[in-house]
């Protein structure tokens, strides 16, 4: 399925192209012809082929013998690449290139002195570093975050920018590359062990640990730069035994932070809100006892949800609890975050996928509003991940609209329930589908799509209210893409 991943919207839709090609061509392992890389990405040939042409510039930069690129004028486009560790570098490498990411990764490191400095260092026009750094505003303004006039410095809550460049830079580098200059990696393992070795903390997979060493660069290079956590941005319960105990056994020296009890805090919640605090369950009773915002938030959010969706399982309810508590300490923590705690975004699945469910949980989320509890108006957040919890414990599209087809080829029968098997599994997380041979439709005018592989016009009496859809007598994944489309644009609301 495609995903549309904007990084934040510091890329281009060049750009962003760019990737989703290299990507497209990498899984094919053969050529593929520009009219199905046309229908592939809705758009222009002419584009296809500009793309095509950065995409080969940049590869020339890249330098990488693991890539081999050819584009045919009769055979289309083919990409090679040794394996997939390579090709998140060159994306990396794509993204790096990005003028916007150049420049915002300078105000991060508080780098850009003037725009005469930066517009001569980087061989750029005046006008065209205003120009960015207007834009560079209007994407970080919903986040309350801002860049100071004269200073060019990260202006906002210390809390709100911590958040948005641990994202930012865990989306753009994604842990394959050392992002901080300033920030010696060497002694960022060894803080990370240090803390480890305390048992305050713990990561499930070694992603989860680069991830707290991202987090622990930011937190490193926004102090050294005299920007703190103040009391005010945090609004916290008071704190508990475990809560104590973290911040009396917190490696201060080793991990050269010189932290202040805010910043302490800050880092106990935050780990909370990320699954990494060791304790996580009897926090989670404490909190109970304290009858904390976040554990109130958490016993009304499953109050509704189980009334007006389904109980959890009991041998799932600690795992749910869990999550969706962790989920309301983050809600409580930062604002107007509208990714997943990883920072992708979910707006294409939400909007293409499951417009019946994301209607379901947004009158939820509406509800829970009433409460007085300022984390629920966190709705896009909040969305996403509830979402998640569905799927994590039910089918998630029988939630959706079911959409009725009838399959008919010229294949023997057994053949075509294989292929009909392989729709079901294409599509089992996205739609609701009801797939009939010919011979097993009751009700003839239900039928939403009919698929055949020779399209005769006797079909549109048959299935008055259906679309017909020709598809290869044997499935090709552009058959696939093709049906996606057309029920993408059937499920939307009218």
């Amino acid at each position: 399925m495609k995903q549309t991943l904007p990084h934040f919207s510091f890329i281009s839709s060049d750009e962003q192209l760019t990737i989703e090609l290299s990507t497209f061509l990498s899984e094919k392992n053969r050529y593929v012809p520009i009219a199905e890389l046309t229908d592939s990405f809705l758009v222009s040939p002419v584009k296809i082929r500009e793309i095509l042409k950065v995409l080969e510039d940049d590869l020339g930069s890249f330098q990488n013998d693991a890539f081999f690129l050819d584009v045919s004028k009769k055979k289309g486009a083919f990409l090679s690449i040794d394996d997939d560790h390579n090709l998140k570098e060159f994306i990396s490498f794509i993204i790096l290139r990005s003028p916007l990411i150049q420049l915002f990764t300078a105000i991060s490191f508080q780098k850009f002195v003037s725009v005469t400095n930066y517009a001569q260092e980087n061989f750029l026009s005046e006008s065209t570093v205003r120009r960015s750094l207007k834009r560079i505003r209007s994407i970080i303004t919903p986040y309350e975050i801002t860049i100071t006039k004269n200073s060019y410095l990260l202006s906002g809550s210390e809390t709100q920018i911590r958040y948005f460049l641990f994202l930012f830079f865990w989306r753009i580098y994604r842990g394959i590359t050392w992002p901080f200059p300033s920030v010696d990696i060497d002694q960022i393992i060894t803080s990370t062990n240090n803390i480890l070795q305390k048992k305050m903390i713990q990561f499930d997979t070694p992603i989860e640990k680069k991830r707290f060493m991202f987090f622990l660069a930011v937190c490193r290079l926004r102090i050294s730069n005299k920007n703190h956590i103040k009391e005010t941005d945090l609004q916290v319960s008071p704190m508990t035994e475990i809560e104590k105990l973290f911040i009396e056994n917190f490696p201060t020296r080793n991990i050269k932070l010189g932290l202040s009890l805010a910043e302490k805090r800050f880092f106990f919640q935050f780990c909370k809100g990320l699954g990494w605090l060791s304790n996580l369950t009897e926090q989670f009773e404490l909190e109970k006892l304290q009858q904390t915002s976040e554990y109130q938030a958490t016993e009304d959010f499953f109050n509704r949800f189980q009334k007006q969706f389904f109980l959890i399982p009991t041998e799932k309810k600690l795992a749910a609890n869990l999550f969706i508590f962790r989920v309301h300490t983050v809600a409580r923590l930062f604002k107007n975050f509208h990714t997943d705690m990883n920072g992708f975004f979910y707006n294409h699945y939400l909007i293409n996928y499951y417009p019946e469910l994301t209607g379901k949980l947004s009158y939820l989320i509406a509800d829970l509003i009433s409460k007085d509890q300022p984390l629920f108006k966190q709705e896009q957040f909040l969305l996403i991940h509830y979402l998640m919890l569905v799927a994590s414990v039910d089918e998630i599209c029988r939630y959706e609209k079911t959409i009725y087809l009838v399959y008919d080829s010229t294949l023997v029968p057994l053949l075509q329930e294989e292929q009909i098997n392989r729709i079901y599994s294409y599509f089992k997380d996205f739609f609701h589908l009801d797939i009939s041979l010919p011979a097993a439709v009751n009700a003839p005018d239900k039928i939403n799509f009919v698929l055949t592989s020779i399209p005769l016009p006797e079909y549109s009496a048959q299935y008055p209210n259906a679309k017909i859809l020709t598809i290869s007598r044997n499935l090709k994944v552009s058959d696939l893409m093709k049906l996606e489309s057309n029920i993408s644009e059937f499920i939307q609301p009218k």
